[in-house]
């Protein structure tokens, strides 16, 4: 079968932001710093990242990350 490996992901935003990372939420620390782990798949990953400050203002990327074991 396919591997997987444990990937973490830390950025910085604004202090308390609502972060989604492929649809999970989380917030980010009174610092602005997150981190969150997932599993990369072999092959091509996408990561999409939707940042939500306390205005409702939105911030949304999507990264591409290749798992090669």
């Amino acid at each position: 079968g396919k591997e997987s490996k444990l990937f973490t992901i830390t950025g910085t935003t604004e202090p308390n932001a609502k972060v989604a990372i492929n649809d999970r939420f989380l917030f980010a620390r009174s610092d602005g710093t997150f981190s969150y782990q997932l599993q990369l798949t072999e092959g091509e990953n996408t990561i999409n990242f939707v940042i939500t400050d306390k205005a409702n203002n939105q911030f949304e990327q999507s990264l591409k990350i290749t798992y090669k074991p």
